[in-house]
């Protein structure tokens, strides 16, 4: 499972999303990532952020999303699929899902936020 293939199975066990096909490949264009985003969210101010928002990270090399979450040691986390490494060059193996801690570097990297539409907060 990838970002968007984890942030897709959250949303329809939730009855939030519909099965959504959001044109990516393996090594996404960051345009056309961001445009499926904004196609199936609302975007919104990162330093607006919410439990149960999307964070779109980008850096020079890779385009990536996570869920925010209410970090249970304090603050805001985020839970996100990543990519395992096989030891050998260029060549992922099935990763994992984890959650972190939104440092400070997890939150440069987030350059734009997302609510999921219909998403009920307490």
């Amino acid at each position: 499972m990838d970002c968007l293939g984890f942030l897709n199975w959250v949303g329809i066990q939730h009855g939030i999303l519909e099965r959504k096909h959001w044109y990516y490949t393996r090594n996404p264009d960051p345009r056309v990532f961001v445009a499926g985003l904004s196609e199936h969210l609302i975007r919104k101010p990162k330093s607006a952020i919410e439990v149960g928002d999307v964070l779109y990270f980008k850096d020079r090399y890779w385009c990536h999303v996570g869920i925010v979450t209410d970090y249970r040691h304090g603050g805001f986390g985020v839970i996100h699929a990543k990519p395992g490494e096989s030891g050998v060059k260029g060549l992922r193996v099935l990763g994992s899902v984890v959650e972190h801690h939104l440092d400070a570097e997890w939150y440069r990297r987030a350059v734009m936020a997302f609510e999921i539409p219909g998403i009920v907060r307490d």
